[in-house]
C-alpha cells in the first residue's frame, strides 16, 4: 500500500470514528428532548450525589468533599466493560495510564506529573496502602485486582498527604472491594478473548445469625503475548552497530511481552465493630514488556506473591461524642525476576567493577579511536535474577470527636516499618567479572547477602506520624476544613504537610470550593540504594519530593439529572527525582510548575440513556527551562454513552482521545501522533434465570496508537493493543 492510500485509509477511519461519536451524541440529545414521565423525573432527582470517604477520612457527598474527587462505581465498571483497573481509571479526568520510559513498568500519571520510573500516586485497597515499597508506585500485582470484585474506586486528584502521608502527591486511588451484602449470594463467571485471555471467578457473600458476614472472592486470570505490539528496534538495536561491539544480538523486530498468569483472592469477615481481611495476589510467568533495560527479552519473567492481612476495630459507643477506630495491617511481598537484561550474543563494555558501561579496568587495552575499554561477549546473555522480600507492619489509631457544635475533629497517630531484604544471582558485577575475561557464559553466581555485589542494599526504616483535622460548619452554607500531618522518617527526617479547604453552597444547585494542600513523596528504597545494574542507580543523599497545590472548583447542576464540575488548579513541585546522566543515577533533578483545568459532566438523560464525559488540559513545565514536560498528554477527552433498551439489554460506548504529548527536548524524532480509541460493550441480563452475557470490543476501529519512549531506546514508541474482542458469561444465585 502506498503512502497516499494509507493516508486516505487513516482519514476514513478518523472520519468514521468522529461520525459514530457524533451520531451517538445526537441520538442522546434528541431523546432528551422527548417528554419524560413522572417516574423518570423521580429517578433523576434522587440518589444523585456519590459518597466518598478518602477526602476527609469519613463518608460525605462528593460535591461537599474538600477535594477534587471522582467515584467509579461497580455499575460504571460493568457498563464500560473494563477488564482491568487501568482501563477503568482512564475515565478519570486528568488521569492517564502509561509505561515507564526507563523500564517495563506501568504508571498512573495525574495532571501531567511524571518521572522516569516512579509515579506520584498513592494506591490503597479498602483504606490500606498497597503501593510499592521499592518504587513507591502501584505494585504490578495489584493492577491485576479482580475488576468484578470492586464496589467502587475513589480517586482524589491533588495532594492527600495531610491525611495519608507519603506518595499521596498528585493523587490518591482507593479501591473498595464488595462486601457480603453487595455480593449477596453466589456469583461465578468466565471471560475469554483476544491474546489468549482467560478469566474465571467465583464469589460468595452472606451473613450469619451471630451478626458476622463473610465475603469471598477468588479469580484466576491469564493473558498471552500480543503480537500486534510490534517494534522494529530496541535498546540493543542501538548497541549492535557500534564498531567495537559489532553484534546482531537484538531480538527486534519483535513484540512486547505482557503475558501473565494470576490468582487473586479476598476473604473478608465483619460485624458491627470488627473487620478482618486477607487479600492475596499470586502471579506467575509475568512477561517483561519491552525488557527491563528496554531490550526485548523473550526468556524473562517475574513471579510475585503479595499478601495483605488487616484487622480493624470501630466503636462509636465507648465515650459520648467520640468514635474510635484502630487499624492493624501486615503486608508481605515476595518478588523474583529472571532477566535476560541483554540478549544472547550481546557484547558490552564492562568496567573494573564487573558492571556494564562503568569505568574500565586499568588493564584494559587502549583503542586509538575510542580509548581504553574492555569488550566482553555474553553468548548466553547478560543475566540477572533479582528478588526481594518486603514486609510492612502498620498500626493506626484514629479518633473522631463531634462534641463541639459545628465541628467534626479527626485525630490519627500511627507508625509503620518498611523492610526490604534482597536476593540475586547473576553473571556480572563485583567479584564475578572484572572486564578482563573476553567471554562470559550463562553460569550464575549467587550474591545474596553480599552488599558490595547485589543490585540493592537490604534496608529498613521506621515512620511515625500524627495528624489532626477539623471540619468546621461556619454557617449553613459554609464549611471550612483545616488539617495537618507530621511524618518522621528514620532515614531522612521529618516533614509537615497542611491542607485548607473552604466549601460554599453558593446556591441550591451550585457548590464552590477553594482548596490548598501540600504533599510529599519519600525517596523509595530503589532510589536510595540501587546499584550494580545498567538500568537505574540509587543515591542515598536524596531529599523527598514536595508539592504545593491550589485549586478552585465548582459543582453545578443546571438541570435535573445533569451534574457538571469545573476544577482549575496550579501547583509547584520541588526536588523531583529522576534518573539522569549516562549512568541513570537518581537525582533531585528539577522542579515543576503546572496549571490546568478539568471539566466533567454526568447527564442522566432518562432511565434509558446516560451520557458522561470529561475534558482535561494541563501545562506542566520545568521551572528553569520553561519547557513543557515530556510524555504526558496536555489534552484528554473522554466520552461514555450508555443505552438501556428492551428491559434487559445495555449498549455502551467509550471514546478516549489523548493528545499533545511532547518528546524530550533533545529527541529529534517526529512528534508522536494523537490517538482516539473507541470501545464498545453489549450486555444482556437475564438470558435465563440469573445468567447474563456480554461482548466487549476494545479499539473498535483498530487505531494505531502508541505511548512515547525516551530517545535512543525504542524508536517506534510503545505500541498499544490493536482491536481486541472479549466474551463474558456470568451467573448469580441468592
Amino acid at each position: 500500500m502506498d503512502a497516499l492510500s494509507l493516508e486516505k485509509l487513516l482519514m476514513k477511519r478518523r472520519l468514521l470514528t468522529a461520525s459514530i461519536s457524533s451520531l451517538l451524541l445526537t441520538t442522546a440529545l434528541s431523546i432528551s428532548a422527548q417528554t419524560e414521565s413522572e417516574e423518570d423525573d423521580l429517578y433523576l432527582l434522587y440518589g444523585d450525589d456519590e459518597m466518598i470517604s478518602i477526602a476527609t477520612g469519613f463518608s460525605q457527598p462528593i460535591s461537599k468533599a474538600p477535594s477534587t474527587a471522582t467515584v467509579i462505581t461497580a455499575e460504571d465498571i460493568k457498563a464500560m466493560g473494563a477488564l482491568t483497573l487501568e482501563e477503568a481509571l482512564e475515565s478519570v479526568p486528568g488521569l492517564h495510564y502509561s509505561l515507564s520510559t526507563l523500564t517495563s513498568l506501568g504508571q498512573y500519571n495525574i495532571r501531567g506529573i511524571k518521572t522516569s520510573i516512579t509515579p506520584q500516586v498513592l494506591i490503597m485497597m479498602n483504606g490500606y496502602r498497597i503501593s510499592s515499597d521499592l518504587l513507591s508506585g502501584v505494585f504490578s500485582e495489584s493492577s491485576k485486582i479482580n475488576i468484578k470484585n470492586i464496589s467502587r474506586i475513589e480517586v482524589i486528584r491533588g495532594p492527600g498527604s495531610a491525611i495519608y502521608g507519603a506518595d499521596a502527591f498528585s493523587g490518591v486511588i482507593n479501591i473498595v472491594t464488595k462486601n457480603a451484602n453487595e455480593l449477596n449470594g453466589f456469583n461465578t463467571g468466565v471471560r475469554a478473548g483476544s491474546n489468549d485471555t482467560k478469566n474465571v471467578w467465583a464469589q460468595y457473600g452472606g451473613g450469619f445469625d451471630n451478626g458476622w458476614s463473610l465475603a469471598i472472592n477468588v479469580e484466576h486470570a491469564q493473558q498471552g503475548k500480543d503480537d500486534s505490539q510490534f517494534i522494529t528496534s530496541d535498546f540493543q538495536s542501538n548497541l549492535d552497530p557500534i564498531p567495537f561491539l559489532a553484534t546482531s544480538a537484538s531480538l527486534a523486530p519483535g513484540s512486547l511481552d505482557y503475558r501473565y498468569e494470576s490468582t487473586t483472592y479476598n476473604i473478608h469477615l465483619d460485624n458491627d465493630n470488627w473487620k478482618i481481611g486477607l487479600d492475596g495476589w499470586v502471579q506467575r510467568d509475568v512477561g517483561q514488556g519491552a525488557g527491563v533495560a528496554l531490550a526485548l527479552d523473550s526468556n524473562g519473567y517475574g513471579e510475585f506473591d503479595q499478601y495483605l492481612f488487616s484487622v480493624e476495630y470501630n466503636n462509636k459507643d465507648l465515650v459520648e461524642d467520640w468514635e474510635f477506630t484502630s487499624k492493624l495491617s501486615y503486608q508481605s511481598v515476595d518478588t523474583q525476576y529472571n532477566f535476560d537484561i541483554f540478549p544472547s550474543g550481546a557484547s558490552l563494555l564492562i568496567g573494573a567493577d564487573g558492571n556494564a558501561f562503568s569505568a574500565p579496568n586499568a588493564a584494559c587495552p587502549v583503542d586509538p579511536v575510542f580509548g581504553q575499554m574492555c569488550v566482553v561477549q555474553f553468548p548466553d546473555g547478560f543475566l540477572g535474577n533479582p528478588g526481594r522480600k518486603s514486609t510492612i507492619p502498620q498500626l493506626d489509631l484514629i479518633a473522631f470527636y463531634d462534641g463541639l457544635a459545628k465541628h467534626n475533629f479527626r485525630f490519627n497517630v500511627g507508625a509503620k516499618q518498611e523492610e526490604l531484604v534482597a536476593n540475586e544471582s547473576k553473571n556480572f558485577g563485583p567479584g564475578i567479572i572484572d572486564g578482563l575475561t573476553p567471554v562470559i557464559d550463562g553460569t550464575l553466581t549467587d550474591v545474596t547477602g553480599d552488599q558490595s555485589s547485589i543490585y540493592t542494599s537490604d534496608d529498613k526504616r521506621t515512620i511515625k506520624y500524627f495528624s489532626m483535622q477539623d471540619v468546621w460548619s461556619i454557617a449553613a452554607d459554609w464549611t471550612f476544613t483545616a488539617g495537618i500531618r507530621y511524618d518522621d522518617y528514620s532515614d531522612f527526617g521529618g516533614t509537615t504537610n497542611p491542607r485548607l479547604a473552604l466549601v460554599w453552597n453558593t446556591y441550591d444547585n451550585l457548590t464552590s470550593k477553594l482548596l490548598f494542600g501540600s504533599a510529599f513523596r519519600a525517596p523509595a528504597f530503589s532510589e536510595l540504594n540501587n546499584k550494580n545494574n545498567p538500568v537505574a542507580i540509587g543515591n542515598s543523599d536524596l531529599n523527598p519530593e514536595t508539592i504545593d497545590t491550589t485549586e478552585l472548583a465548582f459543582s453545578y447542576q443546571p438541570l435535573s439529572g445533569l451534574h457538571t464540575n469545573l476544577n482549575i488548579y496550579h501547583f509547584t513541585t520541588k526536588d523531583m527525582i529522576s534518573y539522569t546522566g549516562p549512568g541513570n543515577i537518581a537525582e533531585n533533578a528539577n522542579s515543576l510548575e503546572g496549571k490546568g483545568f478539568e471539566l466533567d459532566a454526568d447527564w442522566k438523560i432518562n432511565k434509558q440513556w446516560r451520557l458522561l464525559g470529561n475534558f482535561a488540559y494541563q501545562s506542566t513545565k520545568d521551572d528553569v527551562t520553561d519547557v513543557q514536560g515530556a510524555f504526558t498528554p496536555q489534552r484528554q477527552l473522554y466520552v461514555d454513552l450508555r443505552w438501556k433498551f428492551l428491559s434487559d439489554w445495555e449498549l455502551s460506548s467509550q471514546l478516549n482521545w489523548v493528545g499533545d504529548r511532547e518528546r524530550e527536548l533533545t529527541d529529534v524524532r517526529e512528534s508522536i501522533d494523537d490517538y482516539t480509541l473507541v470501545n464498545l460493550t453489549l450486555r444482556r441480563r437475564n438470558i435465563a434465570d440469573n445468567i447474563e452475557a456480554a461482548i466487549t470490543i476494545n479499539n473498535v476501529f483498530d487505531e494505531d496508537a502508541s505511548e512515547p519512549t525516551s530517545e535512543n531506546t525504542i524508536s517506534d514508541d510503545f505500541p498499544l493493543n490493536e482491536q481486541r474482542i472479549y466474551f463474558e458469561l456470568s451467573y448469580h444465585i441468592n
